[in-house]
């Protein structure tokens, strides 16, 4: 299983998980449908590539800053999420 390192911490997460499921206290007023896009966190490491939602509400610049939205980013391999 992937390692993320979040908060301070290292947790274990199965393949596939959204990063929403893994921020304790993220708020996702869209619920989790990419519509919104205020769930931003930066990420660096295996996660899936940017859905057709995040390259809505993301610039290129915030994509290449490693900028997802954690409602429509899997987490695919060890990575580190910081909450912005």
């Amino acid at each position: 299983m992937p390692r993320v390192e979040i908060d301070n911490r290292i947790i274990e997460v199965p393949v596939g998980t959204t990063v929403s499921a893994v921020v304790e206290g993220l708020s996702l007023p869209c619920s989790s449908k990419g519509i919104c896009g205020r769930c931003r966190v930066q990420i660096t490491g295996g996660v899936s590539d940017p859905t057709p939602q995040e390259e809505r509400h993301l610039t290129l610049m915030e994509l290449a800053d490693d900028i997802r939205l954690a409602c429509c980013t899997t987490i695919q391999g060890d990575c580190r999420i910081r909450r912005l």
